[in-house]
């Protein structure tokens, strides 16, 4: 059942539901981020991003996590406006916030999914063998990864060395999954 609809500035590429009901928009055909409550009221926004945006994650400390593939980078926005950057080559085209502190990065150019530190350092990666649009760290340690080339999302083992599960039947163009 729809419970909402609000016209955007331009073409959405990844989103994210608010614990308080708001959706945070990476507008990716303006290179910004627009946070909208349930009427559809802006919030929030943060323009003139680095490269349009491919994903974005709201954290717990209110700073708004957003990869910008085009220029190999992920942008942490703080709530007051300063900005972190951390360099990823190989076109990150999405990222997620680890409890850890580091940052799960899925890699379009480089087939590759990989975890890195503050200052970009990777401390460990899958090998993906196609090109990853999103991934995820689950609960119990595994990374569930969309791969929309290959049909399927995978999930691999904590050490990511060995696939643990797959989709069965090939799918068309998955571009995001979460158990």
């Amino acid at each position: 059942q729809e419970r909402g609809r609000f016209s955007l500035p331009g073409s959405a590429w990844g989103c994210q539901g608010l614990p308080n009901g708001n959706r945070l928009v990476a507008i990716n055909s303006h290179a910004m981020v627009i946070e909208y409550d349930d009427s559809g009221r802006e919030v929030w926004r943060k323009d003139r991003l680095p490269a349009p945006p491919t994903s974005v994650q709201r954290l717990d400390s209110g700073s708004t996590l957003i990869a910008c593939g085009n220029t190999q980078q992920v942008v942490e926005v703080a709530p007051d406006g300063t900005t972190t950057v951390i360099e990823v080559p190989g076109h990150p085209i999405s990222a997620q916030r680890l409890e850890s502190g580091n940052t799960l990065v899925a890699l379009q150019d480089a087939q590759r999914v990989v975890e890195v530190n503050s200052r970009g350092r990777i401390l460990s990666e899958i090998n993906t063998g196609s090109l990853p649009i999103h991934a995820v760290r689950l609960e119990n340690g595994n990374t569930l990864i969309t791969l929309p080339q290959a049909r399927k999302v995978i999930e691999y083992d904590a050490p990511g060395k060995s696939i643990v599960w797959t989709t069965a039947l090939p799918l068309l163009n998955p571009y995001a999954a979460e158990r």
